[in-house]
């Protein structure tokens, strides 16, 4: 991009305004640990309106993040709606990325649950951004031909604490 720019440096407001369309003044997200209106509609909402499948695999992050990880915003619009903020924070309601750990590697879960962000490398196989890409790619591939559908890969890296990528991908 020659010139890009945010209605806000902070993530949570400049989201609200990206799946809202509105500035910050116009939904009220100013800080981090403000919360989306409930009248707030959501873009994902109004394509559902229109025939749309809607899916997203990540981060929405709209709201504080204990109200986002815990409620679904009345108005989000996602027939699919695997979210979740990090690969920490394990204690909510939703968590698809530990969800899907304990399937594929319940000790891996049981260990980042024990050591959370001070784990360090986590392998590509277990990696946050691998659930993303998979559950978005299964989704695009189910609903590809079946009609118009929007799917939001939400990828929560490059994040704090930056130590916990695969070995090997910081040198990529």
């Amino acid at each position: 991009f020659d010139r890009c720019y945010v209605n806000n440096p902070v993530c949570t407001p400049s989201r609200a305004c990206l799946w809202t369309g509105k500035t910050v003044h116009g939904h009220g997200v100013h800080n981090l640990h403000d919360v989306l209106p409930a009248s707030e509609r959501l873009f994902p909402e109004r394509l559902r309106g229109i025939g749309y499948r809607t899916a997203l695999f990540g981060k929405l992050h709209v709201s504080a993040r204990v109200v986002d990880q815990n409620e679904l915003h009345p108005h989000a619009g996602f027939d699919v709606y695997a979210n979740a903020l990090s690969p920490y924070n394990h204690d909510c309601r939703f968590h698809a990325y530990r969800d899907w750990l304990r399937e594929r590697d319940p000790a891996f879960l049981d260990r980042l649950q024990r050591e959370g962000s001070a784990i360090g490398n986590i392998p590509a196989e277990v990696h946050f951004s691998t659930w993303v890409a998979e559950q978005a790619g299964a989704f695009v591939a189910k609903e590809a031909g079946r009609g118009p559908f929007f799917c939001c890969a939400s990828f929560v890296d490059p994040h704090d604490p930056f130590d916990d990528h695969p070995p090997g991908w910081s040198e990529r």
